[in-house]
């Protein structure tokens, strides 16, 4: 973990402006993954399958089914992406 320095001529001030932009950005980032999970239930449901099968590439396309095949792969990346940026900002400490 590398440190990152932020100069100011108010760090009282500074410092809990920091804690909670992060608290705040990290609330968004659980709430967008609760409705991308939904998202991803929902299709997945709807499809008749599970994440693993269609992550192991099981899931046989038909015209029928390639629009929400589709719409959940794109959903799947979001998510991994959302998870990632959760990790990320989990491990940030504002160190005063």
């Amino acid at each position: 973990m590398r440190d990152i320095h932020i100069k100011s001529s108010q760090p009282e001030k500074t410092v809990p402006l920091l804690k909670d932009a992060i608290e705040r950005e990290r609330k968004l980032i659980l709430h967008s993954i609760s409705v991308t999970k939904t998202k991803v239930d929902n299709l997945t449901a709807s499809l008749n399958i599970s994440v693993p099968q269609i992550l192991r590439g099981e899931v046989t396309r038909t015209p029928e089914n390639e629009q929400e095949l589709l719409e959940l792969e794109g959903e799947l990346a979001i998510l991994q992406h959302l998870e990632g940026e959760l990790a990320n900002i989990e491990e940030l400490q504002v160190c005063p």
